[in-house]
Formats: C-alpha cells, sequence, structure tokens
C-alpha cells in the first residue's frame, strides 16, 4: 500500500496485477472506472450545447455512460475487495 486515493488504499505494486475477476486486474477495473467517469463528463458537456430532438439523444446517452459508469464502478470496488482479502492474507 503505498498511498490513500478517495478514500480507498491505492494498490500500485505488484500485487496491483494480480487478477480480480474473470481476465481482469485491479488496475484495469480501476483504469475502466476512471475512463467511465470521464465519458459521463463528455456526455454532460455534449448535453449542453444541443437542442431538441438532439438534447433528447443527448440525455440518453448521458444515462447510458451513467450506466456504464455505475457498473465500472462496481468492478472496481469488487476487484479492490478482492485485492485487499489477498494482501490481508
Amino acid at each position: 500500500m503505498k498511498g490513500r486515493t478517495h478514500g480507498h488504499d491505492d494498490f500500485t505494486g505488484a500485487g496491483a496485477a494480480v487478477r480480480c475477476g474473470p481476465g481482469v486486474t485491479f488496475e484495469q477495473a480501476r483504469e475502466a472506472n476512471r475512463l467511465a467517469g470521464e465519458m459521463v463528463q463528455a456526455r454532460k458537456e455534449a448535453e449542453k450545447g444541443a437542442t431538441g430532438a438532439a438534447a433528447l439523444q443527448a440525455k440518453a446517452e448521458t444515462s447510458k455512460a451513467e450506466l456504464e459508469a455505475m457498473k465500472a464502478e462496481i468492478a472496481y470496488r469488487v476487484a479492490y475487495a478482492q485485492l485487499a482479502a489477498l494482501v490481508c492474507e
């Protein structure tokens, strides 16, 4: 454990490469979570300039991005818990 980020331990050492699910490492889950958050922000920015039917489509795309972000956060939390369990063994 090298430090604290967002209230979680920052597992960035060799142990972080431990597989935390079906083919996903902790680092991959963390990166997917970060990217999903960035996508939500980009979709919200796109919503600001949209009007009419395009605004509805933009809102739908933002909702999809938010759903994917929730899934990514869950995967990250599961990977974190699995890695923490391995570290504590």
